[in-house]
């Protein structure tokens, strides 16, 4: 039954990293013009700032939607009954960590803007590394 539980998780994810996706490809944008146009460090780092604490204040919004949201969405998907139960646990316990997955993706879109892919796949690299280990 909790095998059967990761479809209409893994299908009401997909829809929320496809929403984070967007913050990212925007501050991507943002920061890769400021920069171009000699953007003093000021300003990118307020830039910066400001996503961070709207990623955060977003991602946080998105869980409690998420979590108010969850039963109508698995009845939308046709998921009731016992499978149901296992489905919103997960998603519950998965949607806690929203909030820092949009703040990486947005704080990737910032260093993408700045012309550095290197840092962000030692941050992932690294994060991978920790997980394994914990």
């Amino acid at each position: 039954m909790f095998l059967a539980a990761l479809g209409p998780s893994t299908t009401i994810f997909g829809v929320v990293a496809e929403l984070c996706s967007v913050g990212a490809i925007a501050t991507v944008s943002t920061v890769s013009r400021m920069s171009a146009a000699k953007g003093g460090k000021q300003e990118i780092q307020s830039l910066m700032d400001t996503a961070v604490r709207g990623s955060l204040f977003g991602g946080v919004a998105m869980t409690l939607g998420l979590n108010l949201l969850v039963r109508p969405m698995l009845h939308l998907l046709h998921c009731d009954g016992p499978m149901s139960a296992a489905v919103h646990a997960y998603v519950t316990v998965r949607a806690l960590g929203i909030p820092f997955f949009l703040i990486s993706n947005i704080l990737e879109g910032c260093l993408i803007g700045l012309r550095d892919a290197v840092t962000p796949l030692r941050v992932y690299l690294w994060s991978g590394v920790v997980a394994a280990v914990l």
